[in-house]
């Protein structure tokens, strides 16, 4: 046997899945061939790793996501989802625009502005202003509002 075909077979021979005569031939050109000999012992050490690995964890969300992709529901239920989000999205808008249609001069812009056109009070008669070193509060006199002090 030549090396380029116990190179193939050797993966095989290692899980012991040839014939006994085949397992025989190669074992005799392992015996007498250094590379081939080093690529199994280095196969059998890969090999060996591999087993001693555990296997990975495996949520049940993936094996629900495998068991619709082999029923072919997978995609009726991710465009399930895309719905709902549309559908929410729809209604949030929905709500916005209708507020803002209900309540149009509640803007923050336009309240703040109005808040600082304060009306000028003008106090109607002179006793009305404050003193320079008095304490009291300036309270106008406004037009049918009794002011009392």
């Amino acid at each position: 046997m030549n090396c380029h075909r116990v190179q193939k077979l050797l993966s095989s021979y290692l899980d012991q899945e040839l014939s006994a005569e085949e397992r025989r031939e190669i074992r005799r050109h392992l015996f007498g061939c250094s590379p081939c000999s080093r690529l199994c012992d280095e196969l059998t050490l890969i090999k060996d790793s591999l087993e001693s690995l555990e296997p990975p964890a495996i949520s049940r969300d993936i094996l629900k996501k495998v068991h619709l992709y082999r029923e072919g529901r997978l995609l009726q239920t991710t465009f399930l989802w895309g719905k709902r989000l549309a559908m929410a999205a729809a209604w949030i808008l929905l709500f916005l625009l209708t507020s803002f249609l209900l309540f149009p001069n509640s803007s923050g812009p336009e309240l703040a502005q109005k808040e600082e056109q304060r009306p000028d009070y003008s106090p109607l008669h002179e006793e009305a202003r404050p003193e320079e070193g008095s304490k009291l509060p300036f309270l106008p006199r406004l037009p049918g509002i009794p002011v009392s002090r």
